[in-house]
């Protein structure tokens, strides 16, 4: 009887300390990441995963947040919109309530109306066309009008007065280009023409015989993903050398460069520019901290990129903005839209109308030794797609009229 008492009690303790533990384990805040792993954006994005890791470290060694570890669910989006779609539906699933991630405007508009769905705030951190708004999307990444207009004012103070455009097929790019087309009937400049190959094609030989022909005095760079060395390989091939057409890309970084230097050599990459918020090359005492501690944790071949600077902005603008939507029962994307945050880019902040950031942007220029700032705004720089040119009835318009002729 003693016996049967004994073994009843034991069981029953460990049963306790069992449940305990998966309460302790599931007594955690779960947000959710929707990267591309692998696919032809992995490269790209891998470095979104990695800042969002490293966030959730610094927050979770200095306590958490409400005594309580930040924990993160991943799934890989394959570089295909369709398997990014089937990655939210499954956080979803899991009762997630903040996603991290998506790279392409493709992958973003996939995941859309599932997050709005189940009210899930998307912190999307990449560049973007700029032609879209939702309550349940923080954009960080810079508007067309950020990063189009000081480049094509820098091209014609420093090239001339002739551009071609070429890009992935896909929604940034060719919206974009709408805004690239529209502009620079103001600045003015001449559009000599376009090409556009489907994301992860590896011949541009339209564009390199249209550019040989039309001999433009600089190229705007829509491509993403790693097209991008296929696109250099072929520029150098035919003997169009930076010197002449220096290429200004807009969806490529320091790890791009690399990556592409490291594939077909740096004389194929050197002399060109490239358009981002974010560069590593920023020399201020915070960035230089921030970069030591990263190759501390990643290794001293450690790139960060303008997506993953924002993404770990991001993370900490999400756990500034967490506790207050609980305590005020608010959204976290409506708290979001009110924050600001220091950065080595100065201060950051969200438009509560749009959920657009201001931001300052950085033009720099392609060296043996790593990127120079050629060109850096002097004040933070307003996020719009619409009023600078054109009201967003007439945008409208014009970008069903660009859908209509590709799809011819």
């Amino acid at each position: 009887m003693r016996f049967s008492f004994v073994v009843a009690f034991i069981l029953l303790f460990l049963s306790l300390s069992l449940s305990m533990l998966v309460q302790k384990k599931d007594d955690s805040i779960k947000i959710g990441l929707l990267y591309s792993k692998t696919g032809t954006m992995a490269t790209e994005e891998r470095v979104i995963a990695q800042m969002v890791e490293f966030a959730v470290e610094e927050i979770n060694k200095n306590g958490g947040i409400d005594n309580k570890r930040v924990k993160i669910i991943k799934y890989d989006g394959a570089s295909d919109p369709k398997i990014f779609a089937q990655g939210a539906e499954f956080l979803a699933e899991l009762g997630i309530k903040t996603i991290f991630g998506c790279w392409t405007s493709a992958s973003r508009v996939a995941v859309k109306p599932i997050i709005e769905k189940n009210n899930i705030t998307l912190i999307y951190p990449v560049q973007f066309e700029g032609f879209e708004e939702s309550d349940n999307i923080i954009y960080l990444g810079a508007t067309p009008n950020q990063q189009i207009n000081p480049t094509l004012s820098y091209i014609k103070k420093h090239y001339g007065e002739s551009i071609y455009v070429v890009g992935s097929d896909y929604i940034y790019p060719q919206y974009t280009n709408v805004y690239i087309q529209e502009l620079a009937k103001k600045i003015p400049l001449l559009v000599l023409g376009s090409s556009f190959e489907p994301l992860g094609s590896k011949d541009f030989s339209k564009a390199i015989k249209d550019i040989k022909k039309l001999k433009p005095k600089a190229i705007i760079n829509l491509i993403n993903g790693d097209s991008n060395i296929a696109f250099f390989q072929q520029l150098y091939e035919a003997n169009l050398s930076s010197r002449e057409y220096p290429v200004f890309s807009m969806s490529m970084d320091e790890s791009s460069i690399k990556q592409i230097a490291s594939s077909i050599g740096d004389e194929k990459i050197v002399g060109h520019y490239l358009t981002n918020s974010y560069l590593m090359s920023i020399n201020t005492d915070e960035n230089r901290k921030l970069i030591q501690k990263l190759k501390t944790k990643f290794g001293e071949h450690f790139i960060l990129t303008d997506p993953g600077y924002f993404s770990y902005l991001g993370v900490k603008l999400w756990k500034g903005s967490y506790k207050r939507a609980k305590l005020y029962g608010l959204s976290l994307s409506q708290v979001i839209k009110t924050q600001s945050i220091d950065s080595t880019l100065g201060v950051v902040y969200i438009d509560d109308a749009t959920g657009y950031t201001y931001k300052n942007i950085h033009i720099g220029k392609i060296t043996q030794n790593g990127t120079y700032i050629a060109w850096k705004s002097h004040k933070i720089l307003q996020p719009h797609a619409y009023k600078s040119i054109h009201s967003k009835e007439i945008w409208q318009k014009l970008l069903n009229r660009s859908k209509e002729t590709n799809n011819e």
